[in-house]
């Protein structure tokens, strides 16, 4: 049975007696987009005129082996991408009885997004924007849970470093109707302009990293299809310069860090200190250490999954 391999020989110049070149080889299979098998490809005898054919058979086997070594790292780390994008991905959902500060917050960006609401102005995007771990997510959750939002519907869109138009138009469809999944962009911009039509939405784009401004641009062109519509957009974001692209009508919010004080609120809380028979002793040990979590909320909840089972002098150690 003749092999792509062979074909490609035979239709380089058929009443040739010498082997063809690896470029002769290639720009045929190119040309006829032919699939070459690794294992036929090693196989290839190549012209005496390249060099010796141990030699240059050998090459083109370290080759494969390099190529095929390439393979098998680009899909685990294409595996390991997905893996940790899965765990990342969040939700609308937050215990707002275990969540400390951010109040003052919540009520500055309540107020910012009704304030901007005009009859001139119908839709809103105001992006979070901060350093990671800082409390972005958990604030846009707590927002998109406020009780003035309560007449809304509400979509809650993870999007993470690869932002999908057509999955972000498909996940806002499916949560304000029975619609599962469109493949055309025209299909999804249509179903938009009618799921939005009319309606006051409430829609969170959480962990923004695309930086391209036409994507982004086109994304704020996506949300604004619905006739006679009000929406307001949540994006969270690291990146300052994403969140000045994206914003409309309003400015972009920046997050500070927590204070001292908050931090330590949260340690002394999770880590149950109120019910150690050693708090008093670790009251100070905990305070310092809450100093050096920097204001990030997520550093000193981290500590606390550790401390909470540590004794005093592991308490020590760690400050």
């Amino acid at each position: 049975m003749e092999t792509c391999i062979d074909t490609a020989m035979r239709c380089v110049e058929p009443d040739r007696n010498s082997r063809p070149t690896i470029a002769e080889v290639l720009d045929i299979l190119n040309k006829t987009e032919t699939h070459i098998p690794k294992r036929q490809l090693a196989d290839v005898v190549l012209c005496p005129t390249i060099g010796s054919k141990s030699t240059m058979s050998d090459t083109l086997k370290m080759m494969i082996d390099e190529l095929e070594n390439i393979t098998n790292q680009n899909q685990h780390l294409s595996s390991m991408s997905n893996k940790s994008s899965n765990v990342r991905e969040t939700t609308s959902d937050v215990e707002e009885e275990v969540v400390i500060g951010r109040t003052e917050e919540i009520k500055e960006i309540v107020d910012t997004i009704c304030e901007s609401i005009t009859p001139e102005n119908k839709i809103t995007i105001l992006p979070i924007y901060g350093i990671g771990g800082i409390g972005k997510t958990t604030l846009a959750q707590l927002v998109f849970s406020d009780c003035r939002f309560a007449g809304y519907s509400r979509v809650w869109v993870y999007v993470s470093q690869n932002l999908d138009l057509n999955k972000i138009g498909n996940s806002i469809i499916s949560q304000l109707s029975e619609e599962s999944h469109l493949a055309e962009k025209q299909m999804i911009h249509n179903k938009l302009r009618n799921v939005l039509a009319g309606k006051k939405t409430l829609i969170v784009l959480d962990d923004v990293w695309e930086e391209n401004p036409d994507t982004l641009n086109s994304l704020k062109a996506m949300v604004r299809l619905g006739a006679g519509s009000e929406i307001t957009i949540i994006v969270t974001t690291r990146d300052e310069a994403i969140a000045r692209e994206i914003c409309h009508a309003v400015e972009p919010y920046k997050l500070g860090t927590l204070t001292d004080k908050i931090c330590w609120g949260i340690i002394r809380q999770k880590a149950a200190l109120e019910e150690r028979v050693d708090k008093e002793q670790l009251e100070q040990i905990g305070r310092e250490i809450a100093i050096k979590c920097g204001g990030v909320a997520l550093a000193a909840q981290s500590l606390v999954y550790i401390l909470r089972y540590m004794s005093s002098d592991q308490w020590e150690s760690v400050r």
